[in-house]
């Protein structure tokens, strides 16, 4: 589940930003929306008979991930994906994927911030 202006943020915002969709198989209704907006970010419509602001472009990228349910396992599963992803990403871009400077000032500046409370 998700909100609904995120869903126009995605459809018809200024940036593309790449989504992920988890289906967790949980209830059939929210499985079918969660593959009808993949397939709504990925091909849009081009229908000229439509009021633009009832236009969308199509060709955002998403991804639809699919699990059988939510249990240790499969939670496992997907963190390890999204680690792999981002040792990946740090490697084709050649950054220190576990570099912790960005971390480190930001316990910094909550210490900070606890010490005015």
């Amino acid at each position: 589940m998700s909100q609904h202006s995120f869903h126009q943020l995605l459809h018809q915002g200024t940036q593309v930003v790449p989504v992920d969709f988890i289906d967790i198989g949980s209830n059939e209704i929210l499985s079918a929306h969660a593959q009808a907006q993949a397939d709504a970010l990925a091909f849009g419509t081009d229908d000229a008979k439509l009021p633009a602001y009832r236009q969308y472009p199509g060709n955002r990228p998403s991804s639809m991930l699919s699990l059988e349910g939510v249990n240790p396992g499969n939670l496992g599963r997907l963190i390890a994906l999204y680690e792999h992803k981002v040792f990946t990403q740090g490697v084709i871009w050649n950054i220190n994927s576990f570099d912790q400077w960005g971390v480190e000032l930001g316990k910094a500046l909550a210490a900070k911030i606890l010490l005015r409370r």
